[in-house]
């Protein structure tokens, strides 16, 4: 009775263990992905990154010496001089893309480089239809790092 007890509470152990183990292992395959996929376009690019962040989903480095930041997004990736910028502005909109200051009611956390004639470039580091909403904060907080980095180089 002993070892049939022991036998089912380490087969309930292992059903329940099974699936956090699984979860595990795929986040840890998709960062490696993904730092593996900045490594490629950052020597297509010609670009050293020195400073790198990652959360699910998106990539951001900055390579110093040349002042250029590569961005891997969920659909795109784009390489920003911010030299070429006059300032960067943090953007958080809701569902009528109305400037909000309140993150319950954010549904877009961005970068926005603005250009001196007119041009622009923006960085998505949230939209509320591609992330999960428990990582809005950990976005914001990516998103003001990179702001401050940003508007140094600027």
């Amino acid at each position: 009775m002993d070892t049939a007890s022991t036998l089912m509470g380490l087969g309930l152990m292992f059903i329940f263990m099974a699936p956090i183990g699984f979860l595990l292992f795929n986040q840890s395959f998709e960062a490696k992905k993904s730092a593996k996929k900045m490594a490629f376009l950052a020597a297509q690019h010609k670009l050293k990154l020195d400073e790198i962040d990652s959360i699910s989903g998106i990539s951001i480095g900055m390579d110093r010496n040349s002042r250029r930041i590569l961005f891997l997004g969920s659909q795109k990736s784009v390489v920003v001089d911010p030299k070429k910028y006059g300032e960067v502005v943090l953007i958080k909109t809701d569902d009528e893309g109305q400037l909000i200051s309140d993150l319950d009611r954010t549904r877009k956390i961005s970068l926005q480089f603005n250009g001196k004639n007119g041009t622009t470039e923006q960085l998505v580091f949230y939209s509320e239809e591609k992330d999960p909403v428990t990582q809005k904060s950990d976005r914001l907080e990516l998103a003001l790092k990179w702001k401050k980095l940003c508007s140094n180089i600027c």
